[in-house]
């Protein structure tokens, strides 16, 4: 269900963030899940954020609030750039690995924006892939000068 997935970020819900500065989301599980992260920047791409091959590793333990990347936890550090507007950040926990079900295109698509039929197709998508079995949220993010 759907409170099975907050999602947030260091600046709450509806964040500012300015060019350069660095954004951490804030994710909180009810569960066990696997999640899997992806960012519409103001250009209209989306982008793979998490997993990534920095951290391949998408299961995250629940009941917990996880910060990514947070203090030195992952690998890796989403620093936020050019266009400024309103971006989106999604987020979906699945209920198990995934790893077997997703397209090529998903699994190996980090920091490079996916093709762009996956934009309109990607909560349908998960549903499809986990049969059901998925939570998903969404934060709107502000990027400005």
């Amino acid at each position: 269900s759907s409170s099975d997935l907050r999602l947030s970020s260091d600046r709450g819900s509806n964040p500012v963030y300015h060019l350069g500065e660095e954004l951490n989301f804030v994710v909180e599980l009810a569960n066990d899940a696997w999640l899997y992260c992806f960012y519409f920047n103001a250009n209209g791409e989306l982008i793979k954020i998490f997993p990534n091959k920095h951290h391949t590793d998408t299961q995250l333990q629940g009941p917990k609030i996880h910060t990514i990347p947070g203090d030195k936890l992952f690998p890796f550090v989403l620093r936020v750039k050019k266009p400024l507007g309103m971006e989106a950040l999604k987020c979906f926990a699945a209920g198990s690995d995934l790893a077997d079900m997703l397209p090529a295109t998903i699994k190996g698509m980090d920091f490079t924006p996916m093709p762009e039929h996956m934009i309109y197709d990607l909560s349908a998508s998960m549903h499809r892939w986990t049969a059901g079995d998925v939570s998903e949220a969404a934060m709107v993010v502000t990027v400005e000068k």
